[in-house]
């Protein structure tokens, strides 16, 4: 992990396309390494956290990066967004509620990304459209993740009452 970043730190800092591109790919490699060898512990919500929070940092730096775009660009925001949409699927798929939170902020700071930051200095009616279609994507999403969430909780297995939450019957005699 600290070598990703540290790979990308020297790509902010080189001129030349191909060596940000070939640092970033080195960068995106250590990244997934760090990912994967992290995968055992992804259960607890620290680890899942961390995890997920180092690789977004990763993709949003290597973005930029490659994208040579300022940090309130449109580009950066739909990045933001893409990568909550994937926290969201992935922990709808390792049965990780942190992810799944993790991947609504993301969602959620995008969106607030977009209203204060990217199209601040637009007309109204590029603000107004930008906004509705924000509207729209969050409708959906939280659409998506009821449904999906209430079909899990639905597939689950029901859970057999503990008998120290079940009150207490006199033996019979």
């Amino acid at each position: 992990a600290v070598i990703a970043l540290a790979q990308l730190l020297v790509a902010t800092v080189t001129d030349g396309l191909v060596w940000q591109g070939l640092l970033v790919v080195v960068a995106l490699g250590a990244g997934t390494t760090a990912a994967w060898l992290l995968w055992p512990w992804l259960r607890g919500t620290a680890e899942t956290i961390a995890t997920a929070g180092l690789m977004s940092a990763v993709v949003w730096w290597s973005v930029w990066i490659l994208s040579g775009e300022r940090l309130s660009s449109v580009l950066l925001t739909i990045v933001v967004l893409a990568t909550g949409a994937v926290c969201i699927i992935a922990g709808f798929r390792l049965r990780a509620t942190a992810l799944r939170h993790y991947g609504l902020v993301l969602v959620l700071v995008s969106v607030l990304k977009l209203a204060v930051m990217d199209i601040g200095n637009q007309n109204s009616i590029t603000r107004v459209i930008a906004l509705g279609v924000a509207g729209l994507i969050c409708f959906g999403l939280s659409l998506a993740y009821n449904r999906i969430a209430a079909d899990e909780n639905e597939s689950a297995p029901p859970q057999a009452a503990s008998p120290a939450a079940s009150p207490a019957v006199p033996p019979v005699v």
